[in-house]
């Protein structure tokens, strides 16, 4: 019987409900992971520049709606009971199901995790993986596809060190550059997809994003992933495949591939 892992136990599929399929409710992007400096500039069209320290403030939301890691007070998530405060509201429309995504090397906290499970009464799905390069922990690069892959069936199977709660889905796996992903990260999606065979937990990547403006054609990089793991993979999730015609040229409609939208407001509103 298929069954769902959580971070308090597994569930049965029916149990799961409205889900959101990527959040990062405890999270640390603040790092080198993405700013690299202490000074981080808006594009050209900005007219204002922001402080890597500065604090978030009602003056620069606008900035931060465009460029979310423009300051470090804003790339930090650690606030559980803000978590709860605001996981109610999706809890108060219907909501029943977190895919929580942080991965080693951007703040992962299992147990955090499964207290805000307990107090939100939200079901919330742990991540193992790694993410882009510049975050992967110094032990990757030492480590064979093999060695990845039993590290996360490990984590899948038998839980996130010490803490007994298992991960229950994969990713979200990041590729960034040189496009279609760095050599680690090469490394990183075929040890998932070899992971995904050896348990059927569900994939989720993310796609390098070079140009954010121009996108440099989402299927394009979509394409390279498929081509590396098809063979190996059971369903894949590639975040930021948004537009439909682009999910449309990509995903024939079959029971191999699943379609899936995130994020969506950002391009309703868009659009």
């Amino acid at each position: 019987m298929t069954q769902i892992q959580t971070v308090l136990g597994s569930i049965l599929p029916e149990e799961l409900g409205t889900t959101l399929m990527h959040e990062h409710l405890i999270v640390s992007a603040f790092n080198k992971t993405f700013v690299g400096t202490e000074k981080s500039v808006q594009p050209s069209t900005s007219r204002d520049e922001v402080d890597f320290n500065d604090p978030v403030t009602m003056n620069i939301l606008g900035l931060l709606r465009r460029n979310p890691i423009l300051c470090k007070d804003n790339s930090i998530y650690s606030d559980e009971t803000l978590a709860v405060k605001e996981l109610n509201y999706f809890k108060e429309f219907g909501g029943k199901s977190i895919v929580e995504l942080t991965v080693k090397g951007i703040g992962r906290n299992p147990l955090a995790l499964q207290r805000i499970s307990k107090t939100s009464g939200l079901n919330i799905i742990a991540a193992t993986g790694w993410y882009v390069a510049i975050a992967h922990p110094d032990y990757v690069k030492n480590k064979t596809v093999e060695d990845l892959t039993a590290i996360m069936v490990k984590e899948i199977e038998e839980g996130i060190g010490a803490t007994g709660i298992k991960a229950g889905v994969i990713g979200e796996i990041g590729c960034s550059n040189p496009i279609p992903y760095h050599s680690e990260e090469k490394k990183v999606v075929r040890a998932a997809a070899g992971a995904q065979i050896e348990t059927n937990a569900a994939y989720t990547i993310h796609p390098s994003l070079t140009d954010v403006n121009k996108r440099i054609n989402s299927v394009q990089c979509a394409d390279k992933y498929v081509d590396l793991i098809e063979k190996e993979i059971i369903l894949l999730y590639i975040h930021k495949l948004n537009k439909i015609n682009l999910i449309d040229e990509f995903f024939p409609i079959s029971a191999k591939y699943k379609r899936g939208f995130d994020p969506i407001k950002k391009y309703l509103l868009k659009n």
